[in-house]
């Protein structure tokens, strides 16, 4: 299990220490909210200048690096706008250069969802049952991939019972919706119960929220998503050499989805039995399975 910030920190070591750095304000001097101090910026004046710091759940750019020191030589990083409180003394912080903090939250979010079907989530809808006509299933609209279990609850029943497709059900799609052909007599209070694979998706949160998702696997698709998203316009550059890098995480990232895809969920299908027909010289003879 695999925290957002967990995620940002291995993406981060794979990009260098030239686009990011992970430390606490250990300053003995208190930080202000508009001043992280913190001795470990030991890089030139104004490296971080332009750059994103990431604290306490919140981003702020970067409007000067290490050019200040104060009495007692503790590096400054100095923020366009004001945190809404002081930060306590050993206050974890990060700082990213060449993009935002939004766009690595973004490629995490995009690597969950694009290693669908190797990754997924599943999703279960009830649906009262309607009487001699097609069940609509609305929200399954654009969201749902494979529907596995169509389930059903008779009326005074306690538990569910499945569906077979083809035998008990077909599907149809129409207008954007799933909508349930029933091959049996409909009862209106009856409950139709609907599994299905969707893409994966990650909530917002740095350590109370975990991903099952393989932490190499998500770093290469989120890594593959910032080079691919490309350098800010002043760093013009570095598109070619960022190019080649997406490339390199694009197969990476394709690689992995096999090698961490979970076990796939099937649909109830209908089992019809095998039927052999024996000639015995006195007539024929019919084995079924």
């Amino acid at each position: 299990m695999t925290t957002r910030a967990q995620y940002r920190e291995s993406i981060g070591r794979q990009l260098g220490r030239s686009y990011y750095a992970k430390s606490t304000l250990n300053a003995a001097t208190a930080s202000t909210t508009t001043t992280l101090l913190d001795p470990a910026r030991t890089e030139n004046p104004d490296y971080w200048n332009g750059s994103s710091v990431f604290i306490g759940g919140v981003e702020r750019m970067v409007m000067g690096g290490t050019s200040k020191q104060d009495a007692i030589s503790n590096a400054g990083i100095y923020l366009d706008r004001p945190l809404a409180g002081v930060p306590a003394l050993a206050t974890p912080y990060e700082l990213l250069k060449g993009w935002q903090f939004a766009d690595m939250h973004e490629g995490i979010d995009r690597a969950h969802t694009l290693s669908y079907p190797y990754l997924f989530d599943t999703q279960t809808v009830l649906v009262n049952e309607a009487a001699d006509t097609e069940n609509v299933v609305a929200s399954a609209a654009g969201n749902w991939r494979n529907i596995g279990e169509v389930n059903r609850m008779d009326i005074g029943a306690t538990r569910y019972r499945p569906l077979r497709e083809g035998y008990d059900y077909k599907w149809r799609v129409s207008g954007g919706q799933w909508l349930l052909l029933p091959m049996y007599t409909t009862e209106l209070g009856a409950v139709l119960q609907f599994i299905a694979d969707v893409p994966m998706s990650f909530a917002p949160g740095d350590d109370t929220t975990q991903s099952i998702a393989n932490i190499d696997l998500i770093v290469a698709g989120a890594l593959w998503w910032l080079y691919d998203k490309g350098a800010n316009p002043d760093e013009a550059a570095l598109q070619d050499k960022w190019s080649r890098e997406s490339d390199k995480w694009a197969s990476r990232f394709e690689a992995l989805k096999h090698q961490f895809a979970m076990p796939y969920q099937g649909r109830n299908k209908v089992i019809r039995p095998a039927v052999e027909v024996v000639n015995t010289g006195y007539g024929d003879r019919f084995n079924g399975e």
